[in-house]
């Protein structure tokens, strides 16, 4: 789903719906214009553990709010190996 500007409104769509895809190990949101109220929802969905395995949220407009978010979704849940954050608007979280 990579570079096709799903943009935080349909990130909240799909994070309603992680919990109903076993099968998904790998999301590539790459360059998708996703912001902070993506990033809650998509954290939101991962406070539960789902068989999702690698997110990779890079080149979108996350900032630090973001990454902390994700990254306190992330605490909970163990099926999450690798999350890719890179280009986004982080600065030192």
């Amino acid at each position: 789903l990579c570079w096709n500007d799903i943009g935080d409104d349909g990130v909240a769509h799909l994070a309603l719906g992680l919990q109903r895809m076993p099968q998904l190990r790998v999301l590539n949101l790459k360059g998708n214009g996703i912001g902070n109220s993506g990033a809650q929802d998509l954290a939101a969905a991962l406070q539960r553990d789902c068989w999702l395995e690698e997110l990779i949220l890079d080149c979108n407009s996350i900032n630090d709010n973001g990454a902390k978010m994700l990254g306190a979704a992330l605490e909970g849940n163990s099926s999450i190996k690798v999350l890719q954050l890179s280009w986004n608007r982080l600065g030192d979280v």
